[in-house]
């Protein structure tokens, strides 16, 4: 029924209509139902249309269109319930929406086994981490890894080991200044001598717990987080959140990222 499954609901409402007024019957006449749909539905949807009226007939032929259409609504529905439009900045009247700010909040606070984070610029983020920080102190066995590119810099220069460590530095000390600690690591390919194979670490994401992840345009400052125009969504599903998990976990493994 693939076919089938190409055809729009307003389609699928115009073969319905057409089966209730009697032009489509049991057998599928294909130059009626291209009157009906048009030639390129019709190309699509021929065969299994008459494959389905020969063995179900109208009557079921119909129920069944009207199950697809019923199923594609719930589906509908249910990603509704899975996704969040998240927004930093101008409130618009009418649009509504869920504030960076908050959503990376609750995401750090609600976590209870690991938080990975991706982020190219990280600037004066206690009040951002300071949840995260305190589960690391205070829950055994949480995880925090975060992944950033070797500088804050559009032009990275220096040797890697100096770069490196004036990263951490900066880093813990402007962004996580309590005792314990995230896992954190950096592409060393940032400082590649050759201009071509030079690359960043752009990526800006969230996954918590394995089962939820946000990925927007915001970097983890207070200006992305309160005033910056920054757009992106937060995805409640445990298939996707694994899924990239995995890959930020194999560049790890596979010695394509280094521990700050």
């Amino acid at each position: 029924m693939k076919g089938i499954s190409t055809l729009t609901d307003t389609t699928i409402d115009s073969i319905l209509s057409a089966i209730t007024e009697g032009r489509i019957k049991s057998s599928l006449n294909r130059m009626i139902l291209e009157q009906v749909i048009g030639k390129y539905a019709a190309d699509a949807s021929y065969v299994d249309l008459e494959e389905l009226l020969s063995a179900a007939g109208p009557t079921g032929t119909s129920k069944c269109l009207a199950l697809i259409k019923q199923d594609r609504a719930q589906r509908a529905q249910n990603i509704d319930a899975l996704l969040d439009l998240v927004w930093t900045g101008p409130e618009i009247p009418g649009v509504h929406n869920r504030d960076t700010k908050v959503v990376v909040a609750d995401l750090f606070r609600s976590a209870t086994k690991s938080v990975i984070i991706s982020g190219y610029s990280f600037y004066m983020g206690q009040e951002i981490f300071k949840d995260l920080a305190q589960h690391l102190s205070y829950m055994e066995d949480f995880k925090v890894i975060i992944f950033m590119n070797l500088s804050q810099d559009h032009k990275v220069t220096g040797d890697e080991l100096s770069l490196a460590a004036k990263r951490k530095e900066e880093f813990f000390r402007y962004n996580w200044p309590w005792p314990k600690k995230p896992e954190i690591y950096y592409d060393p390919r940032a400082n590649n001598s050759v201009n071509s194979e030079k690359a960043v670490l752009h990526a800006k994401c969230i996954i918590k717990d394995s089962s939820e992840l946000y990925i927007g345009s915001a970097n983890f400052s207070e200006a992305a987080h309160s005033r910056n125009i920054e757009a992106g969504v937060l995805i409640r599903n445990e298939g996707l959140a694994k899924k990239l998990e995995k890959h930020f976990l194999s560049l790890i493994e596979a010695n394509l990222v280094k521990e700050l």
